[in-house]
């Protein structure tokens, strides 16, 4: 009996002990977090608002006034979709936001490719997928393809953008990512002050396939972070459907610099 009383008073103790460690784990954590907020404080990616220990990216007067939405409706209005028509077998085509030079939805895709943010991207992905997936917008869609970059500029920058919304994406919808097969063999450079026509000539031939027969009676979502000319995009779904038969091709970006 003495045996058993003293094991449960050592046992009371153990838990006591856990206890109180578990606490001051949760305060020095909560301490190194405040310093850090001091120190680097985070900031709205929209406004620039510095954010409180609940909000994450953006503030909530941002989101309250719902930046990222739908930017085409119905198929026979959407420029988007025409872009592609004629071209890769579109299906449908959504952007979340006008990308214009000064506005202020710029600094989140900057902040994305140039400020080694993924984060930004799989936030990214969630609202895209919230904000679309009662539209029926994914609905028979089998696989996301990320625009991929070459092994070099995805090894310079850390992550390739477009996949980092897929798993954004994949997380709300469930639908795989198959970042493996569509590959981009060559990169010539930044497109950013290219011409419509050098855009064209710079993206071609740059993509292959390593497995067609994947893509084959399949619907595939691709992703990229912004569509100007949409040549990349373009020349993406041309090499995917070359390869593969009956394969539908979808298309979103997060945002839009063209239309």
């Amino acid at each position: 009996m003495l045996f058993s009383l003293n094991n449960l008073c050592y046992y009371a103790d153990f838990s006591y002990l856990c206890t109180m460690f578990a606490i001051m784990v949760q305060k020095i954590s909560q301490l190194f977090y405040d310093i850090l907020e001091l120190l680097l404080p985070r900031h709205c990616l929209i406004c620039g608002r510095k954010l409180s220990a609940t909000e994450t990216a953006f503030c909530m007067p941002c989101l309250l006034t719902n930046p990222f939405k739908p930017m085409f409706s119905e198929c026979e209005d959407n420029k988007l979709v025409k872009l592609f028509m004629g071209i890769i077998p579109i299906e449908r085509a959504q952007s979340l936001f006008r990308y214009l030079p000064g506005n202020e939805l710029c600094n989140v895709i900057y902040s994305l490719k140039y400020h080694n943010a993924p984060e930004v991207g799989e936030i990214l992905g969630r609202k895209a997928a919230n904000t679309l997936k009662d539209k029926g917008f994914f609905d028979g869609i089998d696989l996301l393809i990320p625009v991929p970059l070459t092994k070099k500029r995805k090894r310079q920058r850390g992550y390739n953008q477009a996949e980092v919304i897929c798993m954004g994406l994949s997380e709300v919808t469930g639908i795989p990512v198959m970042n493996d097969n569509l590959v981009r063999t060559v990169f010539k450079g930044s497109q950013t002050k290219l011409s419509h026509f050098e855009r064209m000539n710079n993206v071609r031939n740059n993509f292959s396939v390593i497995r067609p027969s994947d893509f084959a009676n399949k619907h595939v979502l691709i992703v990229d972070d912004i569509i100007t000319t949409g040549s990349t995009v373009k020349s993406c779904g041309e090499i995917i459907a070359s390869g593969a038969d009956n394969v539908k091709i979808s298309v979103l970006s997060i945002g839009l610099a063209m239309c």
